[in-house]
């Protein structure tokens, strides 16, 4: 009985230090910080990319809209994350970060946006969402949590969803266990200031929605919602449904009579955002994932020395077509990276020579590779480090 009484305790006591956590990471979302983004990526600021100031005029994808990919990309990078660039077709490139769960790698909760536009500035549609997502990589990104998170930004949304449905195509080709999928599309406005928000789903979804829900309540976040069931097929989830993933998107009451009235204009600026109310959209977006990705009662990431690491990953692994290949480097350094067949043969050099300190992606091409396992290896000086892939057939 005693025994009993103690292991109750010990499970109390863990979730009231994880509900605590959850509580801590909600109260660091701050409406500075995704201000900040939105400007810079609806083209109101102007922001150091690739090493020169310059403004992103735009996010049209099909006027070019690489500059605001990039930004994303180093914004990821600078919380440590491993940050890829896919371009999964001509004018097409998906930005997206992981974070590795610290007892279920394999298993994944994806937190996304959309970042491309239709015109100039378009700062509710989507840099709302865009910003939203990088506030959970800047809070999130310094703590463990058990499953794995993906912190992606789609392209190509506003003409047919094809970044996000390529991406879940891939991944339900490599079987990846992708739990769950929260989007985020236009989150600032809300002209009546009464507070409501739509939540679109499926029936394969109803523990997200569950658990939004239960975030919206248990901390007292001052929002209402509408439910859709099934939900508006011409956002960035529904990508991942007709897949079979669970996966659900929420933002302003677009569909519940305060749709806003600067939709798809260049009249679309942060000066007409509800900055009450997408601040608390944004905690309720933070929170949520937290939740689901579970902190993990260890250390924080910054604490265990993960940004004194070199890292070699890839994703996604199994791949069937292409794999991305992310190397980081702790200082400036000689180095060759290179694929393995398992009898130690150097199949092919992926990239070789001097490489600045820092992130670094390659892509993998897996067309003339037969299926099976590899190896990735990456040398540096006397050093190599080892990363087991997979090709799986076709």
């Amino acid at each position: 009985m005693k025994f009993t009484l103690f292991i109750l305790f010990i499970s109390t006591l863990s979730l009231f230090s994880k509900n605590n956590d959850i509580k801590s990471l909600i109260s660091q979302v701050e409406i500075d910080s995704l201000i900040k983004n939105v400007r810079v990526l609806s083209g109101e600021d102007s922001a150091y990319v690739e090493d020169s100031q310059t403004i992103i005029s735009h996010r049209v994808s099909g006027n070019g809209n690489d500059l605001a990919a990039y930004y994303i990309r180093e914004i990821l990078e600078s919380y440590g994350l491993p940050a890829f660039e896919h371009d999964y077709r001509e004018g097409g490139k998906n930005i997206y970060a992981i974070q590795e769960g610290s007892r279920f790698p394999e298993k994944r909760y994806i937190i996304c946006a959309h970042y491309d536009s239709v015109t100039d500035f378009c700062a509710d549609d989507n840099a709302s969402g865009v910003s939203t997502v990088l506030e959970a990589a800047r809070i999130l990104s310094s703590h463990q949590f058990e499953y794995t998170i993906i912190y992606a930004l789609w392209d190509e949304e506003e003409i047919g969803l094809i970044g996000s449905d390529y991406f879940a195509k891939q991944a339900k080709e490599n079987n990846e266990e992708i739990l769950g999928v929260i989007n985020f599309d236009m989150l600032a406005w809300d002209e009546n200031n009464d507070g409501l928000y739509d939540i679109h789903s499926d029936n394969n979804s109803q523990e997200l929605v569950d658990k939004v829900l239960s975030i919206n309540k248990d901390y007292n976040i001052p929002l209402n919602h509408r439910l859709y069931n099934p939900g508006v097929p011409a956002t960035d989830h529904a990508s991942f449904a007709k897949q079979g993933f669970s996966a659900i998107t929420f933002g302003e009451a677009f569909f519940s009579g305060d749709d806003n009235i600067h939709y798809h204009k260049a009249t679309d600026k942060v000066s007409e955002f509800n900055l009450d109310y997408y601040l608390e959209l944004s905690k309720l977006a933070v929170g949520t994932l937290a939740s689901l990705a579970k902190p993990s009662l260890e250390t924080s990431i910054k604490e265990s020395g993960y940004y004194d690491l070199i890292k070699i990953k890839n994703y996604p692994n199994p791949f069937s077509y292409s794999t991305q290949i992310y190397y980081s480097l702790a200082s400036s350094s000689n180095i060759e990276l290179a694929l393995y067949d398992i009898l130690g043969n150097k199949v092919l050099v992926l990239d070789k020579g001097f490489r600045n300190l820092g992130g670094h992606t390659i892509e993998l091409n897996g067309n003339d590779l037969v299926a099976g396992n590899y190896f990735i290896i990456l040398k540096i000086s006397d050093s190599s480090y080892f990363l087991k892939i997979n090709k799986m057939e076709r």
